[in-house]
């Protein structure tokens, strides 16, 4: 980590705890998530941390699912989106 990147996260005091690293999250947070229904932001968000539970036969619809709900696209390396 560059000491840039420390000093942004960790604030005055010069420490990073676990305050810093939840304010640093929320505000990389895309505000397309924040449109989403309560539930599915919900799931969505489950999902961000159970990704390597994910079968290997269902990882490529996941990976196309993430992409719309994070970045907003509706095309996935070129395939267009149902």
């Amino acid at each position: 980590m560059s000491s840039e990147s420390f000093q942004k996260i960790s604030g005055k005091d010069g420490s990073i705890d676990v305050a810093d690293i939840a304010r640093a999250l929320e505000s990389s947070i895309p505000e397309s998530r924040m449109k989403l229904n309560a539930k599915l932001r919900s799931h969505g968000e489950y999902l961000t941390t159970t990704f390597d539970m994910i079968d290997d036969e269902h990882r490529d619809r996941a990976q196309r699912l993430a992409s719309w709900m994070v970045l907003g696209e509706f095309r996935y390396f070129g395939v267009e989106l149902p």
